[in-house]
């Protein structure tokens, strides 16, 4: 006998409920789930065009009014339902979120003239109203033609805005003119021209050596009111050797003599210390703080209890604030570090920048680098534009666009958009970037 065949239906591929959600704001790299959400959409109007003739019909019914004609929107949306229910991708059901109510309206004539009290079906048919969900506006440019959502935590004391540092020799630039080179027994040197000394027949403005200190001694010399004029007018502070000089001289007079800094807290006397002293309180800590075992053997907890042992005084405590501010200071400073040798801030997103690099410790010997320089959330639409001006944003806070390589990422058509905006931003502000010779592609993604 022929052994029985059983016939399976061939399996179905469904778009997930995240994709034809309409409250994804995402954006959608496949057609196909571009379309799946925009047929989810067609069905929840259709389905709430029914249900708003449904309740008219009703209502109709109830207060035995004759029921208009068919609408032919209705029938409209009863086809389309049929549509979507016939085709072979099932869809998810549409959240109540997102469902819309036509607004009912209802004659004066149809209330009820034997003065009964209508039912709760009919007041939720009178008190339907339309529902509409406006997306936030998730788009917008600043000044600079950054994308204002992306947040990138700076590193110095200033604000989020890329406020530069003031020009210290913002003064000088008043006052005398471009540096141009002149031949000399040493080499060539540097001098500057002043522009605010009188020019004499037949002969050039006096030139100085194109020093800070140098400078600034003569517009002391010469052109002193001038220049604390032009300070109080700019908001400028004075840098004048003699006048900051002479403040510092009045503030160290004004303050007060006191004996406060030759004097110090006598500290509470404490039980000489014991080895069963030390375990009792180090049990006592861990068994209070729900800590494993193992904490008590973590090199970095050694550590502190042998800082604190080197104590003369006593040790003084940390509390949340203060932790909380070294830690920030703490980070900041690993980060400055990274800067200065690289150049000799569950369901959330987030985007990680990984920097490497080799440098020369000693004479012939060069050793390789790498750290996390940045680590940001972007819980907005991951597109080409958002990741380009974030990766922009990380490597301007370090200051290392003229040292930028290569950039390695997965082979994701949003990386390729990425590197399209940041090529953008670097040319912008006159950098060199080549985002086809200098993108490499991540190769285990590529042999797999």
């Amino acid at each position: 006998m022929a052994p029985d065949t059983v016939s399976r239906t061939k399996r179905v591929s469904a778009p997930s409920a995240r994709v034809i959600d309409p409250d994804n704001i995402g954006e959608k790299q496949l057609s196909s789930h571009r379309a799946a959400q925009a047929e989810a959409i067609l069905r929840a109007e259709a389905e709430a065009a029914l249900r708003a003739q449904e309740a008219n019909q009703e209502w109709a019914s109830h207060t035995g009014s004759s029921p208009a004609a068919t609408d032919p929107s209705h029938e409209e949306a009863r086809m389309e339902i049929e549509r979507v229910a016939n085709s072979n991708r099932p869809l998810s059901p549409v959240p109540a979120s997102r469902r819309k109510r036509k607004p009912i309206v209802e004659d004066s004539d149809s209330d009820s003239q034997d003065g009964t009290q209508p039912s709760s079906s009919q007041k939720r048919a009178r008190t339907a109203e339309s529902q509409d969900t406006t997306l936030p506006a998730t788009n917008q440019l600043d000044e600079d033609g950054f994308l204002k959502d992306i947040n990138i935590q700076a590193i110095d004391n200033d604000t989020m805005s890329n406020k530069r540092r003031e020009d210290t020799s913002r003064d000088l630039n008043e006052f005398f003119a471009e540096a141009f080179e002149v031949s000399a027994p040493e080499g060539k040197r540097k001098r500057r021209r002043c522009l605010k000394c009188p020019r004499r027949q037949g002969e050039e403005r006096p030139s100085f050596v194109a020093d800070v200190s140098t400078l600034r001694r003569h517009i002391e010399s010469a052109h002193r009111e001038p220049y604390m004029a032009w300070c109080k007018a700019n908001k400028f502070e004075p840098k004048l050797p003699k006048y900051r000089a002479q403040l510092r001289e009045k503030q160290t007079t004004s303050q007060q003599k006191t004996l406060d800094p030759h004097l110090k807290e006598i500290p509470t006397r404490l039980p000489p210390y014991t080895d069963q002293v030390y375990h009792e309180a180090a049990i006592h800590w861990l068994v209070e703080n729900d800590l494993p075992i193992q904490a008590l053997e973590h090199p970095s907890f050694r550590n502190m209890i042998n800082t604190a042992a080197r104590a003369t005084n006593g040790v003084k405590h940390l509390t949340r604030k203060m932790t909380r501010n070294q830690i920030m200071v703490t980070f900041k400073r690993a980060l400055t570090k990274i800067r200065e040798r690289v150049n000799a801030s569950n369901i959330d997103a987030y985007f990680a920048v990984t920097a490497h690099w080799i440098e020369e410790e000693r004479p012939g010997v060069w050793k390789m680098g790498m750290a996390l320089i940045g680590f940001t959330q972007l819980n907005n639409s991951h597109n080409g534009q958002r990741l380009g001006h974030a990766l922009y944003k990380i490597i301007e806070r370090v200051h290392i666009q003229h040292k930028v390589g290569h950039m390695t990422c997965d082979n994701a058509s949003n990386n390729d958009t990425m590197l399209e905006h940041f090529e953008e931003r670097m040319h912008r502000d006159g950098h060199r970037f080549d985002r086809k010779q200098q993108h490499i592609r991540y190769m285990s993604a590529i042999f797999l």
